[in-house]
């Protein structure tokens, strides 16, 4: 699939070109200019506290997600396979509803029975 290029389009792209002014040339020195100013600005006391700041508030938020994850997964105690009673109740409830499921309308509604 081709795409034609509108005239207009076509003379702004090539005056454009034309008169497409020079990229200045960098000063040959600039990189070492840059890290000597910035090595030079001493580390001010506002910005030592920021870095405190933000420190305390991601080791507060890793105490905090790690409390939760623990409070949630860790501390759980580990799951008890079921008893036979229990098995042999809930087979019992399947059996007696598994009929419903067929025929709804021949069928009372089967509930599970109490503990």
């Amino acid at each position: 699939m081709s795409q034609q290029v509108p005239k207009d389009e076509e003379r702004l792209g090539a005056f454009l070109r034309r008169h497409c002014p020079e990229a200045p040339t960098a000063s040959p020195e600039l990189e070492e200019r840059i890290f000597a100013a910035v090595t030079a600005q001493p580390l001010t006391p506002r910005r030592r506290w920021r870095l405190l700041e933000s420190a305390v508030v991601a080791g507060l938020l890793l105490a905090a997600a790690g409390y939760t994850w623990q409070q949630k997964f860790a501390a759980r105690p580990p799951a008890t396979p079921p008893t036979a009673a229990e098995l042999a109740r809930l087979e019992a409830f399947l059996e007696s509803s598994w009929d419903g499921l067929l025929y709804p309308e021949e069928t009372l509604p089967a509930t599970f029975p109490p503990p």
